[in-house]
């Protein structure tokens, strides 16, 4: 579990997921500032296709002392608090490390890269 906008979230660092994303239900339990977007996003999940026109933007995540900006899509329906997508972990040139379960990334200041235990 990580910070998003200073509360806990069940976080998903997904490879499989284009973009980032986060459930209805979070963002409404955490009164979390929720932008309507001028035409609505088509999401290709497991079990249905969505339409959002909804995002959270400038989340914050914090991971090792480090706060990252992030902008979530709101997607009804998802289980999980938050997914964390290509599209972030391209910017922030995420590496996941299975076997030991860190996470490596660019840290958000810009000095050098920060390795992450995930839970």
């Amino acid at each position: 579990m990580f910070p998003v906008n200073q509360h806990l979230a069940v976080v998903l660092f997904d490879s499989g997921s284009s973009h980032s994303f986060t459930s209805q239900a979070f963002a409404q339990k955490h009164d979390q500032p929720v932008t309507e977007l001028c035409c609505g996003y088509p999401i290709s999940s497991a079990g249905a296709d969505v339409l959002t026109n909804k995002a959270v933007t400038g989340a914050t995540l914090d991971m090792s002392g480090r706060r990252f900006r992030i902008n979530l899509m709101v997607m009804l329906g998802l289980v999980l608090d938050v997914i964390i997508g290509m599209n972030k972990m391209t910017d922030w040139g995420a590496v996941i490390d299975a076997r030991h379960r860190t996470l490596s990334l660019k840290d958000p200041h810009g000095v050098g890269m920060l390795q992450v235990r995930l839970p």
